[in-house]
């Protein structure tokens, strides 16, 4: 006769599951610490007592959304940090380091003009200051039209020029200056919850 069965783990997770005949399931366990119910499972619910459960709906939608360091808990249904605090401190730099990158590509503001600091933007500005640097030091008039952020243009002779690539300079010292502002705390926290109240705003 085929009967269903499941095994589980102490923690209560479905390891294994499917039907043999009734006289092979003591042959499923195949590991120590492993248990053996009879009965219908499979991998999206926990043992209580002997008891598949299946998930909520809400506990599901959780579970399919992994976490890097963090490991499923059964007991609480929920995801637990398994993270070294080293390990945690090289997370919360790699998220510090890409907040600081959408900071600096936000734009900048110079002379109320909002101005575009993307990564192509930032190679045209420093490439037309260079322009503009060549002619000051030739003697040359320099002018050009620039597309700021609202895609309207304003004129900019060489000193104008210069001036945005200097506004540019000190946006991305300001990220720069921020980044190891939080870098400095993120060396000095002592565990995960501090760790995760480290972020970019001020």
């Amino acid at each position: 006769m085929t009967v269903p069965f499941f095994i589980h783990d102490a923690t209560g997770a479905v390891l294994r599951y499917g039907f043999c005949q009734e006289a092979d399931l003591p042959h499923q366990i195949v590991r120590e610490g492993e248990a053996l119910q009879q009965g219908e499972a499979n991998l999206e619910g926990y043992v209580v007592d002997g008891t598949f459960v299946p998930y909520t709906p809400e506990e599901l939608a959780k579970k399919a959304q992994p976490k890097p360091g963090f490991a499923w808990s059964v007991a609480t249904r929920d995801w637990e940090d398994v993270r070294t605090l080293d390990e945690a401190k090289d997370h919360a730099w790699e998220r510090i380091k890409r907040d600081r990158f959408k900071a600096e590509a936000a734009g900048f503001l110079h002379n109320g003009i909002l101005f575009d600091s993307d990564p192509v933007s930032i190679t045209r500005i420093s490439g037309a200051v260079q322009l503009a640097l060549l002619a000051q030091m030739a003697g040359q008039s320099f002018a050009i039209t620039w597309t700021v952020a609202d895609n309207s243009t304003i004129e900019l002779d060489a000193a104008g020029m210069i001036a945005v690539g200097g506004a540019l300079g000190r946006h991305v010292n300001a990220g720069q200056e921020r980044g190891r502002i939080l870098r400095e705390q993120i060396a000095q926290a002592a565990s995960a919850d501090a760790l995760d109240a480290i972020v970019w705003e001020t």
